[in-house]
């Protein structure tokens, strides 16, 4: 499993270090293509899709506009199929969320932190299937900045110290 979904915030790197697989070349180039197949192939279509049916002159977000251009084609199966691929890319989305909090609270705060975390993990699903859409995207939008923020330090630090061994030189 992977989270192609994660948008560059790092945390596939942990799902990838679990993997069984020796060779982290190989397991490089399948992480590297569970990218491309949903970012380039998945996306792409979809878009293409959309712009070939005309369904971006309709009102509405990218899951009307998808809604629309499927169910062009396919008629009413297109909703049910779109329903399905939802409800499955949310359950990955969330039990990969979880496995990354839990390894993430693990390695900061220990073991016993892991069941907390869960219970709180749990909740927020709870909130986020119930609460108005516009608060849930919020909230997403804030916690991945969150997420990113640390990363973006440590590429800036990572800067000033590889300027830092140039000048030395």
């Amino acid at each position: 499993m992977t989270q192609a979904n994660e948008a560059g915030l790092g945390t596939t790197v942990i799902i990838n270090c679990m993997s069984s697989e020796e060779s982290a070349v190989k397991q490089g180039m399948w992480a590297s293509l569970a990218v491309f197949i949903d970012t380039v192939i998945i996306c792409v279509l979809t878009a293409l899709a959309i712009l070939v049916t005309g369904a971006d002159i309709i009102g509405g977000d990218g899951s009307v506009f998808a809604s629309a251009a499927f169910g062009s084609a396919f008629g009413s199966y297109a909703d049910m199929f779109l329903s399905a691929c939802i409800a499955l890319f949310a359950i990955a989305t969330a039990s990969g969320w979880s496995l990354f909090g839990s390894v993430c609270v693990e390695f900061l705060f220990g073991k016993r932190f892991i069941k907390p975390f869960m219970i709180i993990f749990t909740l927020c699903c709870f909130i986020g299937a119930t609460a108005r859409l516009e608060f849930v995207w919020g909230m997403a939008d804030i916690f991945n900045g969150l997420m990113a923020a640390p990363n973006l330090i440590a590429l800036f630090l990572f800067a000033l110290r590889r300027n830092f061994l140039k000048m030395q030189d």
